[in-house]
């Protein structure tokens, strides 16, 4: 059965990042799905210690959450990070959260890389108010730096309210939630 990992990086319990995520949960077939909302754990910023470069594994030395899921988002089949748009980029708690995954980092080994596993799917998904799309959508490509953990299949998706004309449901825009159903049914595939 494939895993799949879900981090939501919105401070907002029930904002546009949290309606993606639960749309892409109830679409997901034959996969077990986890959620982690980084507003419920401790992700601490990378210290640049470099203890992970010692070790063959992606363990960090820090002892947080964020140490606890590597290894998970190590062995996963599938990664979606959500995260809404501030002043034009990714927010501070998603950018902390790719800051972490620094262990799998490894110049001296092939492809920089001592991922365990590869050729896994990874999407960035981005809310934003009224930001234009194309706008946001450089943001998630410009952070879209998961090939160093396995993850070599990997979509951008960009949302916005200016369809819906409510930043507090962006998917009540039926192609906006037909999207992210697509989006769950290839990383069911």
């Amino acid at each position: 059965m494939k895993k799949i990992i879900l981090v939501n990086a919105s401070p907002r319990q029930n904002g546009n990042c949290s309606m993606a995520m639960e749309i892409i949960r109830k679409n997901i077939s034959d996969a077990e799905v986890e959620v982690f909302n980084l507003r419920e754990k401790t992700v601490n910023p990378c210290i640049a210690c470099n203890a992970c470069k010692a070790k063959d594994t992606v363990l960090c030395v820090q002892k947080d959450d964020m140490a606890d899921l590597l290894p998970r988002i190590d062995s996963c089949d599938a990664l979606v990070v959500a995260t809404p748009i501030y002043f034009g980029m990714i927010n501070g708690p998603a950018k902390t959260f790719l800051d972490r995954i620094y262990p799998f980092f490894n110049p001296s080994k092939p492809n920089g890389t001592i991922a365990a596993k590869f050729n896994k799917k990874c999407a960035i998904i981005l809310t934003a108010g009224s930001m234009p799309r194309e706008v946001n959508m450089k943001q998630g490509e410009a952070y879209n730096c998961f090939e160093i953990a396995g993850f070599s299949d990997s979509k951008v998706l960009s949302f916005n309210s200016e369809k819906s004309g409510a930043q507090s449901n962006i998917f009540s825009v039926e192609e906006d939630a037909q999207q992210i159903k697509a989006l769950a049914a290839w990383l069911s595939e």
